[in-house]
């Protein structure tokens, strides 16, 4: 069963508290939130004031899916972690880029991930998975810093705290 809260919290860490970064695109920040979400999700009052309730009842309406608990809790984690980091278009895309190297049944890199990206995804072995999907995840990171020289500042945590090195280096076989 996978531990949902668990999982928010994990992210939770990883996004730390208030920042108002100016060369970060997400402007003011909160757990990660930012104040556009934030506003949309009918947050009033200032982003530093936001609790760390209602970033988890924000992460848990906005950004939690379903699908996520068919995998296992690394999986979900990563799925989860790259949602609120990317966005659903780009989580999707790094699915889906991960799925393609895997199989030669590829789906289509739309940016959606329905039924048949989860369901490609389930039939994998779910630790080369785990491993293909940290890999695209550097490649979409490395990518922002080529659109945009000013994220550079960025990638060294990015990669530090959204990769996971460790399981990744447990999946490898000898």
């Amino acid at each position: 069963m996978i531990d949902r809260i668990k999982i928010i919290n994990n992210t939770l860490e990883k996004e730390g508290l208030y920042s108002d970064n100016i060369l970060d695109n997400g402007g003011k920040t909160m757990y990660g939130i930012t104040e556009k979400v934030a506003r949309n999700f009918g947050y009033k009052d200032s982003m530093e004031k936001l609790t760390k309730e209602q970033a988890i009842e924000i992460y848990s309406k906005l950004y939690w899916r379903k699908e996520f608990e068919s995998f296992n809790e690394e999986i979900a984690s990563f799925l989860f972690d790259c949602h609120v980091n990317h966005g659903y278009k780009g989580m999707s895309i790094i699915l889906q880029k991960s799925i393609n190297y895997l199989t030669s049944n590829n789906v289509i890199v739309d940016g959606y991930a329905g039924n048949i990206t989860y369901s490609t995804a389930l039939k994998l072995d779910q630790k080369r998975l785990f491993i293909i999907l940290n890999a695209v995840r550097c490649m979409y990171y490395l990518n922002i810093c080529d659109k945009n020289e000013s994220q550079e500042t960025f990638i060294y945590g990015w990669l530090k705290n959204r990769i996971n090195w460790n399981k990744v280096g447990d999946y490898i076989e000898p």
